[in-house]
């Protein structure tokens, strides 16, 4: 989920560099290979907060709740500057 809301911020001009630290979480190191800078964006960005202030559960399937969570964190954090409908590709 996590690389899906990083590749859709870049796709619309957003940076996506991961500096965040994912050292407090003790199951950082179940996160794949390819997910790994994307979650340190998304913790950095206050996208993923965790199941608890020490566990990510990469591997656990997220609730709908969940997903509507990040999904209003991450409206709230990038939408005022998203693009406009007419220049986004995926929708027109």
């Amino acid at each position: 989920m996590v690389v899906f809301f990083a590749r859709f911020a870049q796709l619309n001009g957003q940076t996506v560099e991961a500096k965040g630290d994912l050292s407090n979480y003790h199951d950082a190191s179940a996160i794949s290979n390819y997910a790994k800078e994307s979650m340190a964006w998304a913790v950095e960005t206050g996208l993923i907060q965790g199941i608890t202030s020490t566990t990510l559960s990469p591997k656990t399937t997220s609730t709908r709740a969940q997903i509507a969570e990040v999904l209003l964190r991450y409206c709230t954090t990038f939408g005022s500057s998203q693009t406009s409908s007419t220049s986004n590709p995926l929708i027109g």
